[in-house]
């Protein structure tokens, strides 16, 4: 479980100061993640983000956010965490038993877990090298 932006004693810090646009920008690679994850497409998952009502809807050949009602299957978070969701930082289920994130349905759920899986961090290769 991951709950901090460290690894190795060292600290990790994003800022993302338009979530809506990364994720809109990152659309086809949700795409992607639904199709092999086998979310059922055309979806929508909504979002609950500091009290804004979001909508990532899927569809056949794009995806998009939105305002709007959020539906059924909704997570909610905070702004840090969608940004942790996004950039994969954060592990779905446990941030869900853990209280950060509340998950409204199963479905909701296993989809947040297939477009928002926890990636390992990247760091360019310079990064290690002595000076």
């Amino acid at each position: 479980q991951y709950y901090h932006e460290a690894e190795n004693g060292e600290a990790y810090l994003f800022r993302v100061d338009d979530p809506k646009s990364l994720l809109n920008r990152l659309g086809s690679q949700l795409l992607a993640r639904a199709r092999e994850g086998g979310v059922p497409i055309p979806s929508e998952l909504g979002m609950w983000v500091d009290g804004r009502k979001l909508v990532l809807k899927l569809r056949p050949r794009s995806v998009k956010l939105s305002t709007g009602k959020i539906g059924r299957s909704y997570l909610e978070c905070t702004s840090t965490e969608l940004t942790q969701l996004v950039l994969g930082h954060l592990d779905v289920p446990a941030a869900a038993e853990s209280g950060r994130l509340t998950v409204s349905t199963r479905v909701a759920m296993q989809t947040a877990s297939v477009l928002f899986p926890r990636l390992p961090l990247w760091r360019p290769l310079w990064d290690d090298m002595g000076a």
